[in-house]
């Protein structure tokens, strides 16, 4: 954990590119011939006849009166990305098919009273305060209480200042009062809070932070690229920029493991490598920080904890699939000298993969557009990494295929899941013992009834409920790490549980071997209690006599246990579209392996390829 711009020197008295400079530099690395989307024109003229998504007062308050947060967010984000594609298909095209379409796409959202989601929108700007049921005006005078950036604000005015820059001329053509509109609420509503204010997610108090912190300043910089004039004022946002980077890498875990997830990963550590290009350019190269060794495990995590073909190992409020960024990745390897994570982008090498965009991160998907991809095939199924400040072992076999993450740490992690102890293995690509995930974001899913939700609890992992009970949530609850090697980890978890369950002592052992992987647990009570091990499986299990075999991943399991087992097979349907799609079936299962009076002893799966 360290303050990395402090460390090499760079917090102050910095050169800072004028607006006009920036430009010049800009074109020279995305000159506008290489920044034509001509994808984009199709999907602009299906919009050429349908209006602006409407917003409501309704929608906005249906946050907080229902918990839904998918209602408003998806005409919310639709606007956006509808401006996006008319943006990009006019300045491809540049005959002016788009314009109008695009401006009232533009308008719409420079009317918005704030651009802060209703899951955020606290008054003033301190986090925990409660949520306002309307979108007050944002503004500085008599009556105005919105001095708050949120991430969508932020990416909001990114995608703004990337869509003036790139028609600015178009804009003038019609009205300069277009750029004076952006202009001005770019100032106010960013510039201005960023430069004057404290917000929780600047990390002055010396609390551990998270993706809220280098997405929105990678976003915040993007705007400031152009459209921040003065130069007080710019190196004035630099210099916080770097102060408020630094809070945020002196509370990142020191062996670069992201406990958000891979999900968050695109946002946390991906962003802050954007800042690190923002303010290189900014600041005509003088911070240079791309050979710091942190940076590279920060930005290696997510090589680390790839399964293949899309899948990630899904601890925390992750998918299992996600869209591999591989344009990202390829600057990534190139400019931190990785060769993980040169191989993961050169998975694309014999795919057409276009370079993503999107509105949560403009500037990057500007740059996706002029990067190239290298060439070859990731090569991730031979190595394996242990990162000790969360416990997470990787272990991969090319012999077997077979891939295992086990993760140990607390249950006090950022976007946690009692999981404590839990574990994924997957065989050739198909999921053995899985996480299921995170349904789609609600009211709950931050509120004090998170862990009533089941996929965040340890009931829901592959983890036992013990006498009754399951874990619970917090720092205290947490695993030790007994031993591990680059095949196996050894957790005691004992303190993972509430005090009252009665355990003696607990370990848990996981490993691959030969021919498959094993799983150990030793368990001892004070007095005999009912004992139910669960595992979450992707697949029906056909149950035999201690063991079941799951045919589509090729895989049977072994289950020696020192009592009498029950064997249970539960269906969990996913009526969530969000993991629907995410695992594309209507069911996951979970299999509870019941043992009614345990007092001591240990229980054991084996899996082998079959």
């Amino acid at each position: 954990m360290q303050r990395l711009f402090e460390k090499h020197g760079l917090t102050s008295g910095l050169p800072i590119r004028s607006p006009e400079q920036v430009k010049e530099a800009f074109a020279i690395l995305f000159p506008a011939s290489a920044l034509h989307w001509e994808h984009k024109i199709p999907e602009a003229e299906a919009l050429l006849d349908k209006p602006v998504p409407y917003l409501s007062a309704s929608m906005y308050r249906d946050y907080l009166k229902t918990g839904n947060r998918s209602r408003f967010e998806a005409a919310h984000n639709a606007r956006r990305g509808e401006m996006l594609n008319l943006a990009l298909a006019e300045f491809t095209e540049g005959k002016g098919r788009f314009t109008d379409r695009l401006i009232d796409a533009v308008w719409a959202i420079l009317d918005e009273a704030n651009w802060i989601l209703p899951a955020h929108n606290f008054r003033f700007y301190d986090w925990g305060r409660d949520i306002h049921p309307l979108p007050e005006r944002f503004g500085y005078g008599e009556g105005d209480e919105v001095r708050y950036i949120d991430l969508v604000s932020a990416s909001t005015a990114a995608s703004l200042s990337m869509v003036l820059y790139l028609l600015r001329d178009t804009f003038a053509g019609v009205s300069d009062a277009i750029e004076r509109r952006i202009v001005t609420q770019l100032d106010v509503r960013i510039f201005r809070p960023f430069l004057d204010h404290h917000m929780y997610w600047m990390g002055e108090e010396g609390k551990r932070l998270n993706n809220w912190t280098p997405w929105i300043v990678s976003n915040v910089l993007t705007c400031a690229l152009f459209w921040l004039k003065e130069e007080d004022r710019r190196r004035a946002l630099v210099e916080r920029s770097i102060r408020i980077l630094d809070n945020y890498t002196e509370t990142y875990a020191a062996s670069g493991c992201c406990d958000e997830g891979p999900s968050y990963w695109v946002h946390a550590p991906a962003s802050y490598f954007d800042c690190l290009e923002l303010l290189h350019l900014l600041t005509a190269g003088k911070t240079d920080i791309f050979s710091d060794p942190f940076i590279r495990r920060m930005c290696e995590y997510i090589a680390d904890v790839y399964l293949g073909d899309g899948k990630f190992v899904n601890f925390a409020d992750a998918s299992c699939v996600q869209n591999i960024d591989h344009h990202l990745l390829a600057r990534m390897g190139d400019k931190l000298g990785s060769a993980k994570l040169t191989r993961m982008a050169g998975e694309a090498a014999n795919r057409d993969i276009r370079p993503l965009i999107s509105g949560s991160s403009i500037y990057r998907g500007i740059t996706n557009r002029t990067t190239v991809l290298p060439e070859g095939i990731s090569d991730t199924a031979g190595h394996s990494v242990f990162y000790p400040d969360q416990a997470l072992l990787m272990v991969r076999s090319p012999a077997t295929g077979m891939v295992l993450a086990g993760k140990g740490g607390t249950n006090g992690d950022s976007h946690n899941h009692n999981d404590v102890g839990s574990f994924i293995l997957f065989c050739q690509n198909r999921p053995v013992f899985i996480d299921a995930g995170v349904e789609t974001y609600t009211k709950t899913t931050f509120s004090k009834d998170r862990y009533t939700l089941w996929t965040m609890r340890s009931s829901y992992h592959n983890l036992p409920d013990i006498a009754g009970k399951e874990q619970q949530a917090g720092g205290t609850f947490h695993a030790n790490t007994l031993s591990h090697t680059d095949e196996t980890v050894v957790f005691s978890l004992k303190d993972a549980y509430p005090t009252d369950t009665g355990i003696h002592d607990y370990t848990r052992s996981m490993g691959l071997t030969e021919d498959g992987a094993v799983f150990t647990d030793t368990l001892s009570l004070d007095r005999p209690a009912e004992v139910v091990w669960h595992l979450m499986l992707a697949e029906k299990p056909e149950i035999g006599q201690n063991r079941f075999v799951l045919r589509e991943a090729g895989c049977e399991v072994h289950i020696t246990v020192s009592a009498e087992l029950e064997i249970q097979v539960e269906t969990i349907p996913l009526t969530d579209p969000k993991l629907h799609g995410e695992w594309k079936q209507d069911d996951l299962y979970r299999l509870c392996l019941r043992v009614p009076k345990w007092t001591d002893g240990t229980f054991t799966l084996e899996v082998k390829s079959v």
